[in-house]
């Protein structure tokens, strides 16, 4: 279990929340990296190939920070239920979740995608 899997199961198990409104809002600030074009390694140039290594790098430490502001709004949003006594909306607990395991199941893709690409251009440029 990852430190923000750990941490989202003790935020699903507190249950508090804010208005929906407020937690909508806070939701949305959370913007998802633009996953890059896949590229065929065995007719891509060094350069091609940089770029995408680029573009990959820069996406993975994008979702990154994404699934951390995930993970940080429903923390905020568990902490201000907490001192209004409430609970955290069910819808905003799964959305979050749901966002989270999209993005991660991304982050594999792109980077098997990556590596697969990495591994034709490789055998295509021997040495």
């Amino acid at each position: 279990m990852t430190a923000k899997t750990s941490l989202l199961a003790g935020l699903f198990a507190l249950g508090l929340a804010l208005p929906a409104a407020a937690q909508t809002a806070a939701l949305d600030a959370c913007r998802e990296p633009i996953v890059p074009p896949a590229v065929d390694g065995a007719t891509a140039t060094e350069g091609l190939m940089k770029t995408q290594g680029d573009q990959v790098r820069e996406f993975l430490t994008a979702s990154d920070g994404y699934q951390d502001c995930l993970i940080k709004t429903l923390s905020d949003a568990t902490k201000a239920a907490q001192a209004a006594n409430t609970e955290v909306d069910a819808r905003l607990q799964l959305t979050i979740s749901t966002k989270l395991q999209s993005n991660q199941l991304l982050k594999e893709r792109v980077g098997a995608l990556y590596n697969s690409a990495v591994g034709a251009y490789k055998k295509k440029h021997p040495g």
